[in-house]
C-alpha cells in the first residue's frame, strides 16, 4: 500500500468515525413500565436524560416502584446497545474500524450477551418509615 492510499483510507476512516460519533450523538434508550406510566430515557453513554411518571405510580408500595424503575432503566440500556450495535453495523464494515470504536467508546461499548444475567444492584439504604427523615414515596414522586 503507498503512502495515497493510506492517507486515502486514513481519510475514509476519520470520515466514518465523524458519521459515526454524531449518529451516536443522536441515541437514546427508552424503557417503561405499566403501559407506559413510568418511561425512563438514557443517552448513549446510558445516563438519565429523562424521567417521567404517571401518577397512577403512587398506588405501588416503595419496593415495587424500585422494581418498576429498575426494569425500566435496564430496558433503557439494551435499547441503547441495540441502536449503538445497529450503528456499528452500519459504519464498522471492517475489523479495523470495530477496534477503533470499541477502544473509542471504551466502557461503553455494547457487551455481547453471554446468556447470563448481570447481577441486581445492591438495594438503596435510607430512612425507614418512623425516622425523623422518612419521606412517603408519594412525596418524592411527585417532584418527578
Amino acid at each position: 500500500m503507498t503512502i495515497p492510499d493510506t492517507d486515502g483510507k486514513i481519510a475514509e476512516m476519520q470520515s466514518r468515525a465523524a458519521r459515526f460519533a454524531q449518529r451516536v450523538e443522536q441515541i437514546r434508550g427508552k424503557g417503561s413500565r405499566l403501559n407506559g406510566k413510568l418511561v425512563f430515557e438514557v443517552d448513549a453513554q446510558k445516563n438519565p436524560v429523562r424521567v417521567t411518571a404517571d401518577n397512577g405510580i403512587e398506588q405501588y408500595n416503595a419496593d415495587s416502584i424500585a422494581e418498576l424503575f429498575q426494569g425500566a432503566v435496564r430496558d433503557a440500556c439494551r435499547d441503547v446497545d441495540r441502536q449503538v450495535k445497529e450503528a456499528l453495523s452500519e459504519f464498522g464494515e471492517d475489523q479495523q474500524t470495530r477496534e477503533l470504536i470499541r477502544d473509542a467508546m471504551g466502557p461503553f461499548y455494547p457487551r455481547e450477551s453471554s446468556g447470563t444475567t448481570t447481577p441486581s444492584p445492591a438495594p438503596v439504604s435510607g430512612p425507614d418509615p418512623g425516622e425523623d427523615d422518612y419521606e412517603p414515596p408519594t412525596t418524592w414522586l411527585r417532584s418527578l
